[in-house]
């Protein structure tokens, strides 16, 4: 009998029409990718280019003295400068980077793991959701660099100022999704858990937890983003030690070099990172999706 269907002409050639269709929608999937990339090239391309000529066109810098090298630098001065930092250390560079990487880190841990726990405080209880919802609304408002001043009088120029205006602003810009996932808990879920006896202790960390991390983990890329500019715009105005401190020491000895290369750096690493997170994302939410 098996053999009667495996010989079966009309089953065989659908057989081979899906397995042409498979390797042709691959073939199709690598090929855009090699479009994608090469697309990236181009523009990365046609950007240093146009960086390395509009410095040396004399027309151009006569009208607007913007363009001039001093100001724009070049893509070759910023390499010179970049191996300078990278292999020189000069001006403290890995000290002031690594001060960079953990205060974003550190703030990074700590405003997450305020939102989890507010969201679930908040979707636990109406009581305090009534209560806390509309300070959180208020103080949601104020720009976070606004409160870098009030910060630095606190804990003054040190890692702890980068470390809680990163955590403030990770903080405000997760609790409100990670509440959004506590509250999309099932209610029939709810029910059967508290009639097999679960208490609402149990019910708050062994099930809506799971809702609030996906939830969380979901825009971490975006968390991660914020936590490393707060951190470096809160060593830029508080001079505390990190990136942002090199920056404001070359934009004052007006050393344009610096400031590209910094920024460069800056630029790496937060896609880096942000990488990182997309990876750890959508490796957690494939997991959580499959467990529901």
């Amino acid at each position: 009998m098996t053999d009667l269907l495996d010989s079966n002409p009309q089953r065989s050639s659908a057989g081979v029409r899906g397995r042409r269709t498979l390797v042709s929608s691959r073939r199709a999937k690598g090929s855009n990718r090699w479009i994608v990339w090469l697309g990236r090239a181009g523009i990365l391309a046609v950007f240093l280019v146009g960086w390395s000529l509009l410095p040396v066109n004399e027309a151009l810098r006569a009208r607007w003295p913007v363009f001039d090298e001093f100001f724009l630098s070049s893509p070759g001065a910023v390499v010179e400068e970049f191996q300078r930092l990278l292999i020189g250390n000069e001006l403290d560079f890995w000290v002031n980077f690594w001060f960079t990487v953990k205060g974003a880190s550190l703030g990074l841990v700590v405003g997450l793991a305020c939102s989890v726990t507010m969201a679930l405080v908040l979707t636990s209880s109406r009581l305090l959701r009534s209560a806390l919802t509309p300070i959180m609304d208020l103080v949601n408002a104020i720009p976070t660099v606004a409160l870098i001043p009030v910060i630095v009088l606190m804990f003054g120029s040190t890692l702890e100022t980068s470390v809680v205006i990163a955590a403030l602003s990770v903080f405000f810009f997760t609790v409100f999704n990670a509440y959004a996932g506590g509250a999309s808990m099932p209610k029939d879920l709810a029910n059967n858990a508290a009639m097999l006896g679960a208490s609402r202790a149990e019910l708050m960390w062994k099930l809506r937890v799971r809702y609030v991390l996906a939830w969380t983990i979901q825009i971490l890329p975006g968390a991660i983003g914020h936590a490393l500019a707060s951190a470096f715009a809160a060593e830029l105005f508080s001079g505390s030690p990190g990136l942002g401190r090199l920056v404001m020491q070359a934009i004052l000895s007006i050393n344009s070099d610096l400031v590209f290369a910094t920024v460069t750096v800056i630029a790496v690493l937060g896609v880096f990172l942000t990488m990182m997170g997309s990876a750890f994302s959508a490796r957690y939410l494939h997991w959580f999706t499959k467990s529901r």
